[in-house]
This record gives C-alpha cells, structure tokens and sequence, in this order.
C-alpha cells in the first residue's frame, strides 16, 4: 500500500484506514506506536485497490500513544479530526478532549495547514482550534524561547489533557479573557510547573489566589503549582475558595502540610495523589463522596488523616500505597462506606475501626496493610453489595481475626468469607468464625502459621476448601468445632473445609465440643478428637483416627454425686464441672462432688480447655417418665451404666433395662423413687 502526500510518497506511521466507496475517501482508525521517522506527515491521499482514495479525517484515538514522533503535520483536506470542534458552542462550555495526539511523549510541535476547516496551530506549535480560541493539545516536549507559556490572546478554553504530561513548561500565563478550563486540564502532571499567572487583573472566571488556580464563579480551587517554590505549607483561603477539585494537589511535591477550614464542601477524585502531604484533617462540612477516587492515593509521607464529619465515606483507592499511614481518626462514628482498595498497602496502618454499619463497596481493602488484631463487633453485617474479597490479603502482620460476635443481613442467616478473604497473610494464627459461616474457595489462602481456627456452624461453597494450601510444606491447623446448628451436627463438611493442591502435606487436627457424631468420614492423616463417650457414635474402622479427649465417671448417692473426668490426651486441661447450673466446682481429679438432691440435676457439664481454647461438653439430663418433682431427694438412688461395644447395658436387674438412647445424664422414675443415670 503506498501512500501519498500531494502525489509524492512518503513513510512516517503504520497507518490503518477505513475506506468509503462510495465517495473514495479515507479514515486514518490507527497509527502503531513507533513512528519510522520523527517529521510525520498525514497523507491527503491513499491508494487502496488500484484506486485513490482522499483521506479526509482522522477517528479519535488514531494518533495517541505515538513514540519517537517529534512532529506532525495535519493537510488542509482533514475535514475531521477526533473530536476537535472549529469554534467554541454558543453554552460557552469547555469542549470535549479531541483525542487524538494525547500521550504522544516525544512531541514538539504541530503543524496545521492553513485553511482546515476545524483545526489551526500556533506559531510554537500548539494544536487548536480553527479560529485559535480552543487550545486542544500542547506537545510535550514544546520548544520554547524559555519555560514560560504566554498563551495566546486569543485562547478562551482549555480542553482535557491539553497539558498533559507536558515537560518543559514551568510558568502558565493564562490570557486575560479566559473563559474556560477543564478541571483535568494535566497541570497535575507537569511535575516541573511552578506558577499560574493570569494576564490582567479583572478577569471574571478565574484568579490566582496564594499560588492556586480558582474558580471564580464555583469557588473551586482548581489547581496548584505541582514544583511550587513558596512555602512548604498553604491555607485554604475560605473567602476564595469552597471546594477543592480532582488532581488539585496532585504530585505536589512541595507542600507538607494544608489546612482545610470548616466551610470547605468537598473534594474532588485524586485531589492530594502522590503529594508529599504529611498530615491532615478534614472537616465536617467536607463530603467526601463515593466517587471521589484516590484522594490521598500514592501519599508515601502521609502519617495521619483525621475525620471531623460523622460516618463519613472513605471512597475506592483512599489511601492506597501509603506506606507510612498510622493511624485514621473519626470524631464521630467510624466510616459508612468503605470503597476497593481504600487502604491496600498502608504497611503502617495497625488498627481500623470496623463497625457492623460500614458497606464494602470493594475489594481489597485492607490487602498489604499493617493490621495486626481485627475484630469486629457484634451486630448484622449486609456486606453484600459489592464483592470484597481479599479484603486482608497479603497482611503480613495481622495475627489474629475475631468474627465470633457477627451475623449475617438478618437473623439466623450465614455470614460469608469471601474468596482470599485472608490469604498470604504469614504472620495469622488465630481466626474465631462467627456461629453460622460459609466459606467460600480459598477463604483462607496460605496462612502457613494458622493454628487456631475455632467455629462453630459452617458450610462451604464451592468444590474446594475454604482453608487452602498451595505452597509445599507440613501444615497442622487445629479446629475447634463449639457446636453445631440444630439439626445438622452429622452434616458438618469437616474433610472438604481443607484444601490443598498436592504440594502441601495437610495433617489437621479437629476438636468437637459437642458429643454427638459430627462428621460422617474420616482422613487417614487427620485427628479427630472427641469429648467423653462419643467414640462409639463411629464405626469402628475409624478408630485409629479418633482420640477421646477425657473419660468421665458418675458415682454418687442422693445427696452426693461425684463426677472424675480423666485427662487422656496432651493439650486437654478440665477446668471445672457444671451440675446443671446448681453448682460449679473447680476439677479435682479425685472428684468433683454435688451436694443437692438428685432430681434437681437436669444436667452435667465439663468445661476444659484443649490447647488454649476454651471448650464445653454438657451431658444433658433427658426425663424417661414424668411426675419427677414430687419426688422425694432421699429415695433416689444411682444406677451404674456401661457402653460395651457399642451396647448399652444396664447394671441392674434385667427388668430395668433402658432402651438405645443417646449419650446424657438421665434421670427415671422407678417406683417411688427418682433414678439417675449417664449414658457415655
């Protein structure tokens, strides 16, 4: 394909076309990213097919992201180029971004034959419009007699991105009658621009107030110097200024400190990003709202940003990448909404107050920060309007997660660990689960110190577990299932709640608090650790990977009972024996005794602890008969029961046999007498 400028050829860019056959024209849709020779030249004519075609416009996007173009030149018969208008609209609103040559780095000058319809550029080399009042793009690298831009008389708006990434200019002169420019004009980005000045003192949009741009008519303070050379500290002048816009303080990498007063409004997306700002507070009348994206984003010398406002939003991105963030702080109550990544990378950061009334709107959150504790305090959390997983990921300090006082969206519903909802956090050892959870896969993604993982209910959804594993080595967590939901104590998925990708050897150990049969199979290389008596709720080729965690004997007269429990296992230390909430008496291993009347005891519970944590096994009384109370203390006596393989059998005469029942403390009426009995 050969292209042509005024019948000659010429070579410059890869261009791509679109072709109109029925009037033989052309549209430049693409470029490449490499330009062949740096003077680029659009062609005003191309062949395609034997035919020549007139290239009469240029799409948006077809010449952005150009390297090694320092200059281009834009013929007479381009009708069209991206979005650009030939003049301002009769509403006097800031135009549109033209899209074409934005991100162009080696750029220096444009040059517009004269007489195109829509486009003009200055004698620096400043794409326009037609008639010099729209200044669409400023080349990056402009040649200029110094690095101060006195722009054009004639200039009355400035577009978005008009300045973007531009290199050489360190002062602005605005023109006097200056109408209009776009709050993401890309001062921010001008890391070596120092000082706006507008030309004239009467101008009636904009001032330069303290080094900032304002606008006037909105009381926004619109821009400021990213290289300023004045003080390291700036006041927000509130008789001046109401609002702080998008990128205002953007890559300043001179002030250390601004103070916002009361009255400020609002702030903007990005506002402060990647400024070396030290500290701040914002104060109650400032919205901070949902869309106000990386405010404080890249601040890598930001210690402290305190809340004046109650439950304000902290938006998507708030802080992210702020290593040295300590510490938030709210006057009122802690933040209603937290956005995607609002504190990821805040190594400093230890402690966040969560609340159940905060919405996730993210995920995220938290990843790479410095937390080392997380609890959250009871309530109904609704955390499902946007997915937040990861939301502690990567947390290599975090030792610790409290989840045993939430619930879900309402009452009896489960609460949901997302997906990497902890994971690669090196440090974690500890995680209390709220009573009813599901895991989601990967809930708890490689957690090589986790130890400790006390639950109560859960579930699991998807095909793999919620604790994880995919890096090799030896990992032996410890779980203790406290209870489980009515109904579902044979139905719990001890052997899918783990995971691992064939790397990691897993060799678990589950401790059950309740005596009923909680698991339905068995892994060889798991332990299953069961209170007193439960062993024979399983077949017996599960034996090898069962440990009864205490023995419990009953022994006793009317007035009397004497409870043993006897330690069979390491870790597993009895604290203390509950006879029905009459008496608690502290363990002795010779004996824990209950001095009331029989028929009172409704039920008998142990309390111990297996590794640390704190565990409850109650043996409840289950009434055979009724008309107990009237009975008298002093005619009951105490029946002996063993469990023999399985079997229960009663030691007494065969006459008073009881049926299979389910492990308890029962209690029977015999005659005129009340009897009590355990079933183990």
């Amino acid at each position: 394909m050969a292209l042509l400028l005024c019948g000659l050829p010429c070579r410059a860019l890869d261009f791509g076309f679109e072709y109109n056959h029925s009037d033989h024209t052309a549209t430049i849709v693409s470029s490449g990213t490499q330009a062949s020779v740096a003077d680029v030249i659009i062609p005003s004519q191309v062949s395609f097919g034997g035919i020549m075609y007139d290239v009469t416009r240029i799409a948006p996007g077809a010449l952005c992201n150009v390297q090694g173009m320092k200059t281009v030149t834009i013929p007479k018969c381009i009708k069209s180029i991206g979005d650009m208008i030939a003049s301002p609209r009769a509403d006097k609103a800031v135009p549109q971004k033209c899209g074409v040559l934005e991100n162009c780095p080696d750029l220096e000058k444009v040059t517009v034959a004269a007489g195109n319809p829509v486009a003009a550029a200055t004698g620096a080399g400043i794409l326009t419009s037609a008639d010099g009042q729209i200044v669409y793009c400023v080349p990056r690298r402009i040649k200029l007699s110094s690095t101060t831009l006195s722009m054009s008389s004639k200039a009355a708006y400035i577009v978005e991105n008009a300045f973007l990434n531009n290199t050489s200019i360190a002062k602005i002169i605005f023109p006097k009658d200056v109408a209009g420019i776009s709050p993401l004009a890309g001062f921010h980005t001008m890391t070596q621009l120092a000082e706006f000045e507008i030309a004239g003192s009467a101008n009636a949009n904009y001032e330069v107030a303290d080094g900032a741009l304002v606008d006037r008519k909105t009381r926004t303070l619109q821009a400021f110097p990213p290289h300023w050379l004045g003080a390291p500290t700036f006041s927000v002048n509130l008789s001046k200024t109401t609002a702080i816009g998008p990128y205002a303080f953007a890559n300043n990498a001179s002030i250390v400190k601004i103070t916002v007063p009361e009255g400020v409004k609002n702030f903007g997306p990005y506002t402060f990003a990647n400024s070396v700002l030290s500290s701040i507070e914002i104060p109650s009348t400032c919205i901070v709202f949902r869309n106000d994206f990386g405010l404080f984003s890249g601040c890598r010398r930001l210690t402290s940003v305190t809340f004046r406002r109650n439950k304000p939003n902290v938006p998507a991105y708030f802080a992210d990448g702020c290593s040295l963030l300590r510490e938030i702080k709210f006057q009122g109550t802690p933040a209603g909404e937290l956005g995607a990544k609002a504190f990821r990378g805040c190594g400093s950061l230890n402690s966040y107050p969560l609340n159940s009334g905060v919405r996730l709107l993210g995920d995220s959150i938290f990843a790479g920060s410095g937390l080392t504790d997380v609890t959250l305090p009871a309530g109904n959390y609704d955390w499902s309007e946007a997915d937040w997983n990861g939301i502690f990921a990567d947390c290599q300090s975090l030792a610790s997660i409290d989840l045993s006082a939430v619930m879900g969206i309402s009452e009896g519903s489960s609460f949901t660990l997302p997906a990497r909802f902890a994971a690669n956090c090196r440090s974690l050892r500890s995680v209390k689960m709220p009573r009813k959870v599901t895991l989601q896969e990967n809930s708890l993604l490689d957690n090589p110190k986790l130890t400790d993982v006390i639950m109560h209910y859960f579930s699991i959804d998807g095909s793999r577990g919620g604790i994880c594993y995919t890096e090799a080595g030896i990992y032996s967590p410890s779980i203790y299932v406290l209870s489980a939901e009515s109904g579902q104590e044979d139905e719990l998925p001890v052997n899918d709640l783990l995971h691992s990708n064939g790397r990691a050897d897993l060799r678990p150990s589950f401790y059950f608090q309740t005596a009923g049969k909680a698991f339905s199979s068995i892994v060889s290389d798991y332990t299953y650790c069961v209170p007193a008596g439960a062993t024979g709720n399983y077949p017996s080729s599960y034996q090898k990977c069962i440990r009864e965690m205490f023995t419990l004997d009953i022994s006793g007269t009317s007035f009397r009972t004497t409870v043993k429990c006897s330690p069979l296992m390491d870790g597993v230390r009895i604290s203390a024996v509950d006879f029905g909430g009459q008496e608690t008496a502290d363990y002795s291993p010779a004996g824990c005794t209950y001095s009331k009347a029989l028929s009172q005891l409704q039920y008998i519970s142990i309390r111990y602890e297996a590794n640390g944590v704190a565990m409850e096994t109650r043996y409840p009384a289950r009434a055979t008969s009724t008309g107990i109370d009237g009975i008298s203390a002093e005619a009951a006596t105490f029946v002996t029961i063993h469990d023999l393989d399985g079997t229960i059998r009663f030691a007494g005469p065969a006459d008073r046999q009881p049926s299979d029942l389910p492990a308890g403390v029962y209690i029977k009426r015999q005659g005129s007498c009340t009897e009590k009995f355990i079933v183990r």
